[in-house]
């Protein structure tokens, strides 16, 4: 996959994460940010072009499905996992659920099947669906991917996890 393609793909999921979020409860229903020329570009995309990038294709090779732990969390849900060879990714929860610290999902965390995702929290077997941010990236990287996404005022981050 091409470097535009991918940053394509990012930048798509991104603006539909914030494209789709709700409006705060007590606040301006228009306050959402997204990047006005993102939105122009997914208007004059092809239905097809749009689909592949947010559900990925069906020539896509599978990935390897692994786990990660939850290892940091915002006050706005959402989560850095972490493999244990330290490549980290940053989701958000699709619909009502909510994750712990500490907890694992397994599943496949990159592009290759779309951003949107089906994984399986391990303790209690539950599928949930997440919309990828960032994924095979630097704890420093999800970090500051983390801290930028829908303006958090509060992160808690797992014992022991040093993000450099």
């Amino acid at each position: 996959m091409t470097r535009r393609k991918q940053r394509l793909i990012g930048e798509v999921g991104s603006f539909v994460q914030q494209y789709a979020r709700k409006a705060p409860r007590h606040g301006e229903p228009n306050d959402r940010g997204y990047n006005r020329e993102i939105e122009l570009l997914v208007q004059k995309m092809k239905p097809e072009e749009l689909d592949e990038i947010i559900n990925g294709t069906q020539e896509s090779k599978p990935s390897t499905p692994t786990e990660v732990k939850i290892v940091a969390k915002s006050d706005q849900e959402v989560f850095i996992g972490m493999d244990s060879k330290g490549t980290c990714c940053v989701f958000v929860l699709e619909g009502q659920e909510s994750l712990d610290l500490n907890q694992i999902l397994h599943g496949v965390f990159d592009d290759s099947d779309g951003l949107f995702k089906h994984v399986d929290q391990v303790s209690t077997g539950h599928r949930m669906r997440i919309a990828l941010e960032l994924w095979g990236c630097s704890s420093h990287k999800a970090w500051n991917v983390l801290n930028s996404l829908n303006n958090p005022t509060a992160i808690t981050v797992l014992p022991g996890i040093v993000v450099v």
